[in-house]
C-alpha cells in the first residue's frame, strides 16, 4: 500500500465503528430490520477497512489509530449531533488523544 493509505483505511474503519454505534443509539427509533441492516453494514465495512489497514502496517499502530479516531469522532458527534456538553478535563483528554495520534508516525 502506497504512502499513508493505511491511515485512510484506519480512519474509515473508525468512522464505520462510530456509524454502527450511532445506529445502536437510534435503535429504538428505527424498525428492527433497519437497525440490524445498518449495524451489520457499518460493522462489515469497519472490519474490511481494518483488515486492509492491518495488512499494510503494524498491529499496534493501526489499533491505536482506529481507537483514537473513534474516540475523537465520538466526542465530536456527541457534541455536534447529540448536543452533549463536556468538561474541561474531557476536552483536555480529547486533545491528548489527538496529539498522541499525531506522534505515532512523527
Amino acid at each position: 500500500m502506497t504512502g499513508f493509505m493505511y491511515v485512510f483505511y484506519a480512519l474509515l474503519s473508525a468512522a464505520c465503528y462510530v456509524g454502527a454505534t450511532v445506529a445502536m443509539k437510534y435503535y429504538d427509533r428505527l424498525r428492527l430490520w433497519q437497525a440490524g441492516v445498518l449495524i451489520v453494514l457499518f460493522l462489515g465495512g469497519a472490519v474490511i477497512a481494518e483488515i486492509i489497514a492491518l495488512r499494510a502496517e503494524r498491529f499496534a499502530l493501526i489499533l491505536l489509530l482506529i481507537l483514537g479516531a473513534e474516540s475523537a469522532l465520538g466526542l465530536a458527534l456527541g457534541w455536534g449531533w447529540f448536543r452533549e456538553s463536556y468538561s474541561v478535563k474531557e476536552v483536555a483528554g480529547f486533545v491528548l488523544i489527538i496529539a498522541g495520534m499525531g506522534l505515532l508516525k512523527a
